[in-house]
């Protein structure tokens, strides 16, 4: 299309072509336009779309359109409000000013009936109604609708209960308070306030609308203010419906000071750990925590030991703590806080140092000294005591750990035990947790319980040096991973030897029995330090004498080429060449040996008998040493036989003064006292 300036002549056809070619045009679009409208309205169905449908068609002019688009939505809801009022204006446009009363008045019921008095839609129509009987020259009406609407000239009052001027604010700002209308009558307080709203300046994104109750209480409304600083101002508008708007300003300062934060200055000393605990609020006046965002510790000579526990709100409001994974320190509701610092690798004068942060950055420190109170591990030997015996070897057992009460072991460096001697022999365990402790040598004389902390360390008192000292003392000493150290002495006394007890034998026979013990020591539980057991008897002289591993004796000797009265020792030896020993007097407790080759039973006898036989000391033997006398007995007669070397007996008896069927008795005794084994055979003679 071609534009010219006023004045020329238009080159491609009269000014009223172009004209008509422009309206032309533009009621093609707006036949486009409108299509689209009608289109939607039709597929849809739907009120709404119908009266937008009339909307468009007014804005073009197209008046004849919009009345019957608005009467299609009319029909669908006849209390639909929107086309009523714009069927209303339709006929104003269109002077129809009768017609336009009857559907404004219309819509003034509808709103009377509803109880929409109050609404800023009432206050259109009214103003309307107004304009419609100006027009129709019906000034009392129209003054009368007019002063309905402008008789209101005063802006609502808000009266605020919270935040005060020139207050503080932190992570939140909350307001509250009455907004009244002016021009209303006792008791209403809401009036015709329409609309209630803030903004804090220069945060447009900080605003919105405020809702309040019919009396008009409004609050608690709550701004997010942890991007906010320094001095803001909030601006809270209350506007009527018939535009009468009222602003209060409220400033407040940004308050800077960090959450109120409380620990007890009672940690002097600390040992293994410490645990602290303390209070956290929002302030001293303000006992919630709405305002804390963090707590941490640290220890200032180690950064590596801190923790810090995250507060969140849920979705119901109350505040949760989140401590990081396997952390020590713990929230208490509502107010209640504590944590445990490993001070194991910590020593000297320590420093801890407790901040609390808000939701605005603004931190609270406190700072704790705490002073080192350890004084080593804790030992507990078990065995040996004071004044024992010591011997070939030496075993320490005990428990060690942190402390008396604390059965952990993580402090301890290393235990070592011994022998306070030159060139003594030691061991040693050390602690690498949480790897298995170490041992030094590593050749079985040393052993570490990792469940009950129980140690035991063997010590040679024979190697690498020979220790032969009428005493010796053991020093056990155990260091942890800051240097302090705990050492226990422990004084032994050189052994006295082996301990012997040996049943009393009986008198033997052939045989004699041996029972008892033999231990390491006086007090040992077994013989591993007895090197040799061994027995003399008769010609027998240091012969090996078994035991078991506990020291137990149980053996039985051979005696039956011995007679008389003997002695028997044992000797035990131990692994330090000490001697115990111990001897007992042994008697015979065999019957001499008596056999009688004549007479024999039922020979006859004379003037006299001859009788030969043989006599030994026992069975076992031949031999008479241990024979004190044999005699004999016939009737009334009685004496001894003579017996050689050998034991042989041959002697004649008279027995001329003896008649009728008598009994021959030899008897054989031996040596021991007091009461003599004796051995005695008869036999039956006739005359």
């Amino acid at each position: 299309m071609i534009f010219y300036l006023p004045g020329e002549r238009a080159q491609y056809g009269s000014k009223a072509a172009i004209v008509a070619d422009f309206k032309r045009d533009r009621e093609k679009l707006v036949d486009s336009v409108l299509e689209d409208y009608l289109t939607t309205a039709r597929e849809s169905g739907e009120k709404r779309h119908y009266n937008r449908l009339g909307v468009a068609s007014a804005q073009f002019g197209r008046y004849s359109q919009a009345e019957k688009a608005f009467n299609t939505a009319l029909s669908l809801d006849r209390n639909y409000l929107d086309p009523r009022i714009n069927l209303g204006n339709v006929y104003y446009l269109r002077q129809e000013f009768q017609q336009a009363l009857k559907y404004y008045h219309g819509a003034e019921d509808i709103l009377l009936d509803g109880g929409r008095k109050n609404s800023s839609l009432y206050f259109t129509v009214l103003l309307n109604i107004s304009k419609t009987y100006y027009e129709l020259e019906n000034y009392d009406k129209a003054t009368e609708y007019y002063e309905t609407l402008v008789e209101d000239e005063l802006s609502p009052v808000i009266m605020l209960t919270e935040p005060q001027n020139y207050g503080q604010y932190k992570s939140t700002i909350t307001m509250s308070g009455v907004v009244e209308d002016s021009s209303t009558t006792p008791g209403d307080n809401q009036g015709r306030v329409s609309t209630l709203s803030y903004e804090v300046q220069g945060h447009y994104l900080l605003s919105g609308e405020i809702p309040f109750a019919a009396d008009g209480q409004f609050g608690p409304v709550d701004i997010d203010a942890t991007g906010l600083s320094g001095r803001e101002v909030i601006v809270i508008s209350a506007e009527d419906w018939n535009g009468n708007i009222s602003e209060e300003e409220i400033i407040l300062d940004e308050d800077t000071s960090g959450p109120m934060i409380d620990i007890p200055d009672n940690y002097s000393q600390y040992t293994n750990q410490v645990t602290i605990s303390g209070t956290i609020a929002n302030s001293q006046s303000d006992s919630t925590i709405t305002e804390v965002r963090s707590i941490t510790w640290e220890v200032i000579s180690d950064p590596t030991l801190t923790e810090t526990l995250t507060f969140d709100v849920s979705g119901d409001g109350t505040f949760t703590a989140t401590p990081p994974p396997a952390a020590t320190i713990k929230y208490y509701a509502p107010n209640d806080f504590d944590f445990t610092v490993n001070t194991v690798l910590l020593k000297d004068t320590q420093y801890i140092k407790v901040t609390a942060e808000d939701w605005n950055g603004h931190t609270t420190d406190i700072l704790r000294t705490i002073t080192d109170g350890k004084t080593g591990p804790y030992i507990e030997v078990s065995s040996p005591n004071n004044g024992e015996s010591y011997h070939s070897t030496v075993t320490i057992t005990g428990i060690v750990q942190n402390g008396q009460s604390d059965t952990g072991r993580d402090s301890v460096e290393f235990l070592t035990c011994a022998l306070f001697a030159s060139g003594g022999d030691e061991g040693t365990i050390t602690f690498t947790d949480p790897l298995a402790p170490t041992f030094a040598p590593d050749d079985g004389t040393i052993t570490f319980n990792i469940f009950t902390n129980a140690f035991s360390i063997t010590l040679s008192t024979t190697t690498p040096v020979t220790i032969n000292d009428d005493y010796l003392r053991i020093s056990i000493w155990a260091e942890d991973k800051t240097g302090k150290t705990t050492t226990k002495t422990i004084d032994l006394v050189k052994s006295g030897g082996p301990s012997l007890s040996i049943n009393s034998p009986v008198p033997y026979t052939t045989t004699v029995s041996i029972t008892g013990t033999v231990k390491s020591w006086d007090g040992a539980l077994n013989a591993a330090e007895i090197d040799t057991l061994t027995y003399s008897l008769g010609a027998v002289v240091d012969q090996p004498l078994a035991f078991d591993a506990a020291g137990n004796i149980a053996a039985s000797l051979t005696t039956s080429t011995l007679s008389g009265d003997q002695t028997l020792t044992i000797k035990a030896t131990d692994d330090d060449g000490n001697l115990s020993q111990v001897s007992f007097s042994l008697t015979d407790g065999i019957d001499p040996q008596l056999v009688i080759t004549a007479p024999v039973d039922n020979d006859s006898y004379d003037m006299s008998v001859n009788i030969t036989a043989t006599v030994r000391s026992n069975p076992g033997i031949t031999g008479v040493c241990d024979i004190d006398s044999v005699s004999y007995q016939i009737g009334i007669i009685q004496g001894t036989l003579t017996y050689n070397t050998s034991g042989v007996i041959n002697e004649t008896i008279d027995l001329n003064s003896l008649s009728g069927t008598q009994t021959l008795t030899i008897t054989a005794e031996d040596k021991k006292t007091p009461t003599p084994n004796e051995s005695e055979v008869s036999v039956e003679l006739e005359k």
